[in-house]
């Protein structure tokens, strides 16, 4: 486990989630929130591949931005460009969209430990952390996720063995400086 020095009640399973959490705290802020043009990923070379950038256009068209390379491998495609809600079974995506909208609606950030199911059975569990940015214009509309398999398989073909689907095991909101949004956690294994 990792304490991160900027979120002290946080621990982390992964090194790199830490990581960004620590370097997301040490950005200049408007308010409560980074710009995101105060990015700079050369900042965090050695995790750039587990990065995923979602522009929030309205609740139902979260556009994926950038998808680091790494995710798009266990993604099995590259999702840049599209709606992140497409991407989400049709049964939880009502929960998704309201589960990620409450990080830039009620500012905070997001860690959320992610069960996936393979096509071969394969199940993995990952631990992805997302906080937001504001864009030109002061607004709250994109949110970086940094994301890592728990346990990984090195030698797995992910691009050949499809997802099937996931499922939200823990889900815990991050206080920047407003609170916790309102979140039943029942609603993630619901």
């Amino acid at each position: 486990m990792y304490k991160s020095d900027a979120f002290p009640e946080i621990c982390f399973e992964n090194e790199n989630a830490k990581l960004f959490a620590d370097y997301w705290s040490s950005l200049p802020k408007v308010g409560l929130v980074p710009m995101r043009s105060s990015f700079d990923p050369c900042d965090v070379p050695t995790i750039l591949s587990t990065f995923e950038i979602h522009e929030f256009r309205d609740p139902d068209n979260i556009i994926v931005r950038l998808s680091g390379a790494e995710l798009a491998d266990r993604y099995g495609f590259d999702i840049t460009g599209k709606n992140y809600l497409d991407v989400v079974q049709s049964d939880r995506r009502d929960k998704v969209r309201r589960a990620l909208s409450h990080i830039v609606d009620h500012p905070s950030g997001m860690l959320v430990y992610i069960e996936g199911a393979r096509e071969s059975g394969l199940v993995q569990v990952s631990e992805s952390v997302g906080f937001p940015f504001c864009d030109n214009d002061g607004d709250i509309t994109q949110v970086i996720y940094q994301d890592n398999l728990c346990d990984p398989v090195s030698y797995w073909d992910y691009r050949s063995d499809q997802r099937k689907d996931s499922r939200a095991l823990r889900r815990l909101y991050i206080d920047i400086g407003k609170g916790i949004p309102d979140w039943c956690h029942g609603e993630d294994s619901a």
